[in-house]
């Protein structure tokens, strides 16, 4: 679509209303998307940063970072999947408030090993849309809950530092979001167990995003950990694709031709 269903550009065109401006109507706009759409790879992330960077280039808005960031965020309700594809790299990201009451979101790149690969299994036949996944979320966590996750939160960030299966598979668990999303996902359960066993190439396994795909941190050869989710995922009559990644470490950027 080339009209305000589609998010890049209606993305644009919020853009030009918050900036005052009218986004041009006979624009010839050509997309090319490698991003599959509803598995959880962050698709309409990228695509709400093409939008307000279109209108930036077209209507020359000579936007800072910061006005972008808040921009992308403005649109998307959160700034993960948008810092993202807006900065590239592993990063971490969150709002910040100051003495002021205003708010502006803040990130940090984080250092990944170069011998971790990410290897993406991602299901064809079967979609979870992000608002059945959000929903499947709790409305509170208990206190446990959450020391359990931040526990192993610096067991995570060292493993991606260091390449370490061991602190890579401690860091990996969660308590927070997988084992309601899991009800969801045929199969996801029994993928995650395989964190617990011994398979040639691994260091941990997670659902990307909020699902159905699954994100592997591998290193080597990764054909064993592909076959071992694959399988699972048939058993449970899902098809499924693999994509075999590296980071884009550059970020989203702008052309002229």
């Amino acid at each position: 679509a080339t009209d305000e269903s589609n998010l890049i550009i209606s993305s644009a065109i919020t853009t030009a209303k918050n900036y005052g401006k009218e986004f041009p109507k006979n624009l010839n706009i050509h997309i090319l998307n490698q991003i599959p759409l509803g598995r959880g790879l962050g698709s309409s992330g990228a695509a709400i940063v093409g939008g307000v960077l279109l209108a930036n280039q077209v209507l020359n808005l000579n936007l800072s970072e910061d006005e972008i960031l808040n921009q992308i965020v403005q649109i998307e309700g959160h700034p993960d999947n948008v810092t993202t594809s807006l900065k590239g790299g592993v990063l971490s990201c969150c709002a910040v408030t100051d003495s002021n009451g205003t708010k502006s979101y803040k990130y940090t790149k984080l250092k990944l090993h170069p011998s971790i690969k990410p290897v993406v299994i991602s299901p064809t036949n079967f979609k979870l849309s992000t608002k059945e996944a959000r929903m499947a979320l709790p409305t509170s966590i208990t206190i446990q809950q959450a020391v359990f996750n931040m526990q192993r939160l610096g067991f995570l960030l060292n493993g991606l530092e260091s390449g370490s299966k061991d602190l890579i598979r401690v860091g990996i668990q969660d308590c927070l979001h997988q084992p309601y999303r899991a009800k969801l996902i045929p199969g996801f359960q029994q993928i995650l167990e395989l964190n617990n066993k011994d398979i040639s190439g691994l260091l941990g396994l997670c659902l990307s995003g909020a699902g159905p795909t699954v994100l592997a941190l591998t290193s080597g050869d990764s054909t064993a950990v592909v076959k071992e989710v694959q399988r699972i995922f048939s058993e449970n009559g899902i098809e499924t694709t693999v994509l075999l990644t590296e980071i884009d470490t550059e970020g989203a950027t702008v052309t002229v031709l």
